[in-house]
């Protein structure tokens, strides 16, 4: 087993159950590539490696963009399926592409790259294309391409084509056809970590103070080279146990910091792991939060946080630090219930931090994480959270956590993510700064404001942060979000 993607909405996530009621296809490579009944083509036999098993190890089907003076151009071919007792169908499929750029039909195109799904009804002879990726960012995701033209027919094949010049990487996994609309629930990935010997009850709160450097029989650090999966001495899994936190912690000298060495001079790829055990019998809520900052970390599979019942079946809470948060400030993430990812955390479980990079930890790489909650939900201040970010709709703009009456003003910046100094305090936002006028919080003590999002800043970052006029002349400031339009 496997990962599979999650799609964020803010820091949050539910995962739903749902069943197709009739699979005519079903793969998701962990026997390799191609798995049996498939097969690969190179279209124009150029010195391709074409579609090969992922290099990262996640079991996944990975194009690489191929550097040299060939043009990749290669198909990966599903087994045959039959749709002749469907009255409906739909392919889902998990994908992700990098250096989107490289394609030939985004904005601002460098290449020739083409992302796309075909169908064929005559054993591979002719083929139709049924899907081109049209992505903008390196973005992972599901697509879900109705096929209800095909039901009825008794023997097809799909093609995962890919055609580029040193262009861009693909990567495919969990393909299914079925009946049913919706997407499919992810699988649990299985990680190679270490295990905590015991449990702690919730609620619970670490800081990383009380520790001071030795690490708890409740907790189990783990940090390997990913190309051989052994320990490295370029690993730098460090609550205190390698040394005090630089640069500061959130609270007191220690936190949890993932990344390399940050006196390495090398640069493997590393994988890092805190995984605490806890119990939440008698407990009547499962609220996650932290503190956390990003020196940059790019996007790894095994990036974010998972749950576990046993140890070996993960399942993923959170995903993409570069999605939750970037910046070198302390922000809070309340990732909210921990009750809705098919494990039962009235009993023991297992809980995941996950980081993997190549990089000194604060010099262009690593995760730094501090003062972890789980049990009841902590009030930390107002708390800003934007959904459906997406370019040509309507975003909804919420700060919550304040007082009936309080003024919210929404600010935010195109230009970087601060620090600046402000009357206010210092906030993520690089001058200049925009915002909108202050609207006073409801009896709830909730602002909640739509806003239009233009077509042309799709693939900027905007960086947004709420001040908060409390009366008195006082004011506080709410956490900050970098996020991509999409």
């Amino acid at each position: 087993m496997k990962n599979t993607p999650l799609l964020l909405a803010a820091a949050f996530l539910l995962s739903a159950s749902l069943t197709a009621q009739n699979v005519a296809l079903q793969e998701d490579f962990s026997s390799g590539v191609p798995p049996t009944g498939w097969s690969l083509e190179n279209v124009n036999g150029a010195a391709s490696p074409g579609w090969i098993i992922s290099i990262a190890g996640d079991q996944r089907a990975q194009h690489e963009d191929e550097a040299g003076s060939h043009t990749a151009n290669n198909r990966m071919i599903s087994s045959p399926f039959d749709l002749s007792t469907f009255t409906d169908a739909y392919l889902h499929f998990d994908t992700e592409v990098k250096y989107p750029d490289y394609m030939t039909n985004h904005p601002s195109s460098k290449g020739d790259g083409v992302n796309a799904v075909e169908i064929s009804l005559d054993g591979g002879v002719t083929w139709s294309i049924i899907w081109v990726d049209s992505s903008i960012s390196a973005n992972r995701g599901w697509a879900t391409i109705p096929l209800s033209t095909y039901v009825g027919t008794p023997s097809l094949q799909l093609a995962f084509h890919y055609y580029g010049s040193f262009a861009q990487e693909w990567f495919v996994d969990n393909v299914t056809v079925s009946d049913d609309p919706s997407t499919p629930p992810p699988p649990p990935s299985s990680w190679i970590v270490n295990l905590p010997a015991s449990f702690e009850s919730l609620p619970f709160s670490c800081d990383f103070e009380t520790t001071a450097g030795i690490i708890p029989p409740w907790m189990a650090l783990t940090s390997i080279d990913t190309a051989t999966m052994l320990p490295s001495i370029d690993g730098w899994c460090n609550m205190g146990q390698l040394g005090t936190a630089s640069p500061a912690a959130h609270s007191g000298p220690y936190c949890l910091e993932m990344g390399l060495d940050p006196n390495s001079v090398n640069t493997p790829n590393i994988r890092n792991t805190m995984v605490i055990g806890l119990n939440g019998a008698g407990a009547t809520e499962f609220d996650l939060g932290f503190y956390m900052v990003n020196h940059g970390d790019e996007t790894h599979p095994i990036d974010g946080i998972w749950i576990s019942q046993n140890g070996t079946d993960w399942y993923s809470v959170l995903r993409d630090w570069s999605s939750v948060y970037m910046g070198t400030i302390w922000s809070h993430i309340p990732v909210g219930d921990l009750s809705g990812f098919g494990v039962d955390v009235t009993t023991d479980f297992y809980l995941m931090f996950a980081q993997e990079d190549n990089y000194p930890y604060a010099y262009l790489d690593g995760i730094g994480i501090d003062d972890i909650t789980a049990g009841p939900a902590v009030s930390v201040g107002p708390e800003y959270a934007i959904t459906n970010l997406t370019a040509g709709q309507t975003a909804t703009l919420e700060c919550s956590n304040n007082s009936a009456g309080d003024q919210v003003i929404f600010a935010y910046s195109f230009a970087g993510s601060g620090p600046t100094n402000t009357p206010y305090g210092t906030v993520e936002m690089s001058m200049p700064i925009s915002n909108i006028n202050p609207i006073p919080a409801g009896a709830n003590g909730t602002v909640s404001i739509p806003a239009a999002i233009p077509a042309r800043i799709a693939g900027l970052t905007v960086h947004t942060q709420c001040v908060v006029l409390t009366g008195g002349g006082n004011s506080a400031l709410s956490n900050a979000l970098h996020m991509v339009v999409q």
